[in-house]
């Protein structure tokens, strides 16, 4: 187009393309105090506009005066926005030595008053003549021809190389570290700002040094940064964004989460003593949304007999920087007690101090009282257990009434025998000392044989509740056969014995421990009498992978494969008087002491039963 002058109208365009930049993202900072990166690259974009400007008029200067005059203005702001430069990439890439960035500022602000001291500016001593030269675009440009300042070589050219350093160390430093979004800024910023720079200060330094006869690129160069910072800015922005939509939706999912578990999150400033909840937390405390809560109110509605373990507890944690959890009753205004269950966890500042605790709490009060109720259901159980352990005991008793009756009645025909034989001697007027002795003597064994006998039952028959101790299981399998003698005896089943000499103590119920046994022999003696078979029991303890295992094996006919688990199901039998508790019950107890009751058949006939008890 004729009369189109491109210089005019791209300059222009440039500057207002760095103006604009810098608005929005001062708007932006605006909003982001805290990102002071967006700052400096406002005020460098600012900087940027005020140069295309400057540089946009020395190539329309028309005297020397002039072009010096305007190149010292734009001397003061070159300087300015090579600091802002340094100061954004140290912001935004988080690296950079501090000695490089310092020496970079200390160069470029020992220019500016240097800029007025000593000749045109900074840059020339003197400009003697301005020649104007034809550009690329069809129009001539005022170029200038001078003497170089004394210092330009200093606060420009030296300065400039320790920026290239401070912005290849930045930027080296920014991707060491690894992490992509970290390596995405350190390649566009870090890498397009020394490119851009590096042409810039090269296409510079050729035209002071009178090598170069185009139009001054510095501006060009400089947008360029603009413009790639701009980008990696607009890119953290947007991200933001998304990540705020991200934070909002996983807020109200949480929120859902929260109210639907009836969750009450609290935050305790501790610098000002100030107590934050949700609607939740406030009303499970039955304080007012937004009432102000300190801790001394909160600690008020501690049960009493609980609040110095509740104090302590939060302060243990603090000073530990442990997690907080604790279980604890309130006492509401209207009288109510509600159990709490509390977690939490502190905040702390750079020094150590505990600034923040925050946290949740979950009203537990139905759980408590469902594990209440799981209590006594279990009492309850348990209470039931015993009853029917002592009417079965009392039925085995019942049955072996003939035998124990005969084992009792021993003793004490012994004694009678014995007191009437010393009645013998007393009428007959003559009473030795070496006669009367060993009668007295016999009386007393009898009686104690008697005596242990009674005890014996008496334990089986007493109703008292489940009490465990450290037991010897081959002392419990010995008493039991001393109880049980008389009815093997007459029966004429004898019993074969394997006892482990080292059998370790388990942890149970004596009487219910004998109770089993007790059921295992007689089973064991009525399947022997039941068939035409050898009329022998083998009783085996052993200790085997930390369990104390007892075996009772007879040479009866065995178990059916289909009763094998059904014989110890209730009220299932195989005796024709039985009522099918016995062996129920058995498995209950031994149950009870975490341990296993099962069965198999013998390969050479009959069957054994074996019950586990852990040792510890």
């Amino acid at each position: 187009m004729p009369g189109l002058n491109l210089i005019d109208v791209i300059w222009p365009m440039m500057a207002a393309t760095s103006l604009t930049l810098a608005v929005i993202f001062f708007f932006i900072w605006i909003h982001l105090r805290a990102q002071r990166d967006y700052l400096a690259f406002a005020l460098f974009a600012v900087c940027v506009w005020f140069y295309t400007f400057g540089e946009w008029s020395l190539m329309r200067a028309t005297t020397p005066e002039a072009y010096g005059d305007t190149l010292r203005w734009m001397m003061v702001v070159v300087p300015i926005g090579v600091i802002l430069l340094a100061a954004f990439i140290r912001w935004h890439l988080r690296a950079g030595r501090d000695w490089l960035f310092w020496s970079v500022c200390g160069l470029r602000l020992l220019g500016i008053p240097l800029n007025f001291l000593f000749g045109a500016n900074v840059v020339y001593s003197e400009i003697t003549e301005l020649q104007q030269q034809a550009t690329m675009f069809g129009d001539s440009i005022a170029m200038p021809v001078g003497v170089p300042g004394p210092f330009h070589w200093l606060v420009n050219n030296l300065a400039d190389i320790l920026l290239v350093l401070f912005l290849a160390d930045a930027t080296h430093s920014a991707w060491r570290r690894g992490d992509a979004l970290t390596r995405r800024r350190a390649l566009l910023v870090g890498g397009g700002t020394i490119l851009f720079f590096l042409i810039a200060a090269g296409h510079a330094t050729l035209l002071h040094a009178g090598l170069a006869s185009s139009p001054y690129l510095i501006s060009i160069s400089f947008l360029g940064i603009v413009l790639v910072m701009s980008y990696q800015l607009g890119f953290d922005v947007f991200r933001s964004v998304h990540l705020a939509i991200q934070l909002r939706e996983s807020e109200q999912r949480m929120d859902l989460a929260v109210h639907a578990a009836h969750l009450g999150l609290w935050e305790w400033d501790i610098e000002r003593d100030v107590f934050w909840a949700n609607d939740t937390g406030y009303a499970m405390f039955s304080f007012l949304p937004g009432e102000r809560v300190d801790f001394d109110r909160f600690s008020q509605r501690i049960h009493p007999e609980e609040r110095a373990a509740v104090v302590t507890a939060v302060h243990d944690a603090l000073a530990n920087h442990r997690r907080y959890e604790k279980e604890y009753r309130i006492v509401l205004p209207s009288g109510d007690t509600r159990w709490m269950h509390a977690w939490g966890q502190a905040e702390y500042s750079a020094s150590g101090k505990p600034t923040k605790l925050l946290g949740v709490v979950l009203d537990a009060t139905e759980r408590k009282l469902a594990e209440q109720r799981q209590d006594e259901i279990e009492r309850l159980a348990k209470r039931q257990r015993d009853e029917l352990a002592h009417l079965s005991r009392v039925a085995m008793l019942g049955e072996l009434s003939g035998a124990l009756a005969h084992e009792l009645n021993q003793p004490l025909t012994s004694i009678l025998s014995n007191a009437q034989a010393a009645q013998l001697f007393i009428a007959r007027g003559v009473v030795s000392a070496d006669e009367i002795g060993p009668i007295l003597d016999d009386i007393v064994k009898a009686d104690r044989r008697a005596g242990d006998i009674i005890r014996r039952l008496r334990r089986l028959l007493k109703k008292d509740d489940s009490t465990r101790q450290w037991l010897d299981l081959n002392e419990v399998v010995s008493e039991v056969l001393r109880l049980t003698n008389s009815d093997r005896v007459s029966r004429g089943i004898t019993i074969q014995l394997e006892l482990s000499p080292d059998l370790p103590p388990v942890y149970g119920d004596e009487v219910q421990l004998q109770q089993v046994l007790l059921n295992l022999l007689n089973n064991a003696c009525d399947a022997i009498e039941a068939v035409d078979a050898l009329p022998a029991l083998t009783v085996r303890t052993v200790c085997e992978a930390g369990n104390v295992i007892v075996s009772v094996a007879d040479r009866g006919s065995g178990i059916g494969a289909e009763d094998m688990e059904r014989i110890f199901e209730p009220f299932v039998t195989t005796k024709a008087k039985g009522l099918g508790l016995g062996l129920s019950i058995c498995r209950t107890i031994i149950q009870a002491h975490g341990g296993r009751l099962w069965a198999e058949n013998r390969q050479d006939g009959g069957a054994v039963f074996h019950f586990v008890v852990p040792v510890a």
